[in-house]
């Protein structure tokens, strides 16, 4: 649970004489992945305001901040699933990722926060590799998109002397009028 603190305690047992050690603690970070709505990449919320038919927007998908330190430096997945309404948003093929913490290899900046890392005809040759992919399924007669980080993205989150994190954006088109559309 988000902002719980791990309390761990050990007992030696020497004969019959039973002695705990001290208590330590371990608080977790909260994990708190956001989803927005917007107009333009970078731009202000549109979160309750009109998205009109037939119009492109984009929903923005914040990742958590993956902490620096961390007791478990290894990262083996990290994605964001977004589930389509599909009566009323149409997935239009365009997404894009951008670095919310610098990334960092062997100490040297490959990409400042802000920085697009990924998405459509961006050359990510000079990140190394791709970072991350994106990949469609229809699930219950919704359009799933998932980004995922790539295996070059995990390993250079893996040094966890910094933070890392992502914001991807998926430009959808709005297909049918609606007074609200939940997503």
């Amino acid at each position: 649970t988000d902002g719980h603190v791990v309390r761990n305690k050990a007992t030696q047992v020497f004969d019959r004489i039973r002695k705990d050690t001290n208590e330590v603690t371990n608080p977790l970070k909260p994990i708190n992945p956001a989803k927005d709505v917007t107009v333009k990449v970078g731009g202000a919320s549109a979160n309750g305001r009109s998205v009109y038919k037939d119009s492109t927007f984009l929903y923005q998908l914040d990742s958590s901040i993956l902490p620096a330190h961390r007791a478990y430096p290894q990262v083996d997945q990290w994605k964001i699933v977004d589930p389509l309404n599909t009566e009323y948003d149409q997935y239009t093929g365009q997404w894009a990722v951008y670095a919310t913490r610098d990334l960092l290899s062997g100490g040297e900046v490959v990409a400042s926060k802000g920085d697009r890392i990924a998405g459509n005809g961006f050359d990510s040759s000079k990140l190394g590799g791709g970072l991350f992919t994106l990949s469609t399924a229809v699930v219950d007669g919704r359009n799933v998109v998932t980004i995922e980080a790539t295996g070059r993205y995990r390993a250079l989150v893996s040094d966890d002397s910094h933070e890392a994190g992502w914001r991807a954006y998926i430009q959808c088109k709005r297909t049918k009028v609606s007074d609200r559309v939940e997503n």
